[in-house]
């Protein structure tokens, strides 16, 4: 019988997502071997903190995928329209949606190790357009910090780890624009153009979806809302 342990705590923000970009690393490099190659992306972040604990006990990090050599990283990101904030002191986190002061900021800035990228200006409101079909560093960062999370009901992937879909196709005539691109993970992008899913979008960042059977939601960037039961009966899809 396996035996199992349980862990929980709550970290300094930077300190969390240090864990969380090393734990995603070496997750990710247990694919190549044989006793995690067709492990639950569940059963191989968990054998990733193990890792974690067994190189540090063990004084060094080689030969831990992905980690060894990678640094902090501090992402500023300036938001066009920060009344909310004005006066407190206070900073908004693009990554955990929480508040940190200005010293705090300014201490995970001055760690040793740490990255500085570049500072991006992004207006959420802005209807950002590209020439061609694939989205600019822009738009997919507005994608990000405006939905989240995958727009495909009850999803939980990371906006920044979906694709970008073009809610109205490329092909069709759809632009390469911020009100006709939506994050969707890989397998959800997939349902909607090869399974009969359907959406269009309310307004910024929240969708009305619905399923081949007729079962519709509204998705928005907190959550999923079933509308299904105020669809008597359900609607179906043309023929």
């Amino acid at each position: 019988m396996l035996a199992l342990g349980y862990l929980d705590g709550v970290l300094d923000a930077a300190d969390a997502l240090d864990l969380e970009k090393a734990v995603a690393a070496i997750a990710h490099g247990l694919l190549d071997q044989d006793d995690y190659a067709t492990a639950s992306l569940d059963v191989r972040r968990a054998a990733a903190l193990g890792v974690l604990g067994r190189a540090y006990n063990s004084g060094s990090l080689d030969g831990v995928p992905g980690v060894a050599g990678v640094a902090r990283v501090v992402e500023l990101v300036i938001h066009t329209d920060t009344r909310e904030l004005s006066g407190t002191g206070l900073a908004r986190l693009a990554n955990t949606r929480g508040l940190a002061s200005i010293e705090r900021l300014q201490q995970w800035a001055t760690t040793p190790g740490t990255v500085i990228k570049p500072i991006i200006v992004v207006d959420l409101a802005e209807d950002i357009e590209a020439a061609g079909y694939i989205p600019t560093v822009r738009q997919r960062r507005q994608a990000e910090l405006l939905h989240h999370k995958c727009s495909f009901p009850y999803c939980e992937a990371r906006a920044e780890h979906c694709d970008l879909d073009h809610r109205v196709a490329y092909r069709d005539g759809g632009p390469t624009s911020s009100r006709n691109l939506t994050p969707l993970c890989r397998q959800h992008h997939r349902m909607k153009t090869h399974h009969g899913w359907r959406y269009h979008r309310l307004r910024a960042g929240v969708y009305r979806w619905r399923s081949p059977h007729g079962y519709e939601y509204i998705v928005t960037p907190v959550g999923t809302i079933d509308i299904s039961n105020d669809l008597d009966p359900p609607l179906t899809l043309a023929a």
